[in-house]
């Protein structure tokens, strides 16, 4: 499965290691940077998952800012499940 999927304006990275996840968003990061655009942390959300569990102490960063865990404070747009 490739480690990153992209439609339209959304993006999903996948890894299996903490590393690769931040080299993949530094790298996503300049690109972006490259494009004139840029990545709002506020409304991403990361997930961590170690042993089966959520792993609450791993965070990530882009553009310089934490990217909140989906457990941390709600994107201000409620989704809809359809």
């Amino acid at each position: 499965m490739p480690p990153l999927k992209a439609f339209m304006d959304d993006t999903t990275i996948i890894c299996s290691k903490k590393d690769e996840t931040r080299l993949m968003l530094t790298r996503l990061d300049d690109l972006m940077s490259w494009c004139r655009m840029e990545f709002k942390p506020k409304k991403s959300r990361s997930l961590s998952i170690r042993r089966g569990k959520v792993d609450e102490a791993t965070t990530f960063t882009v553009a310089e800012q934490q990217i909140p865990t989906v457990s941390q404070e709600h994107s201000q747009e409620p989704r809809k499940m359809v």
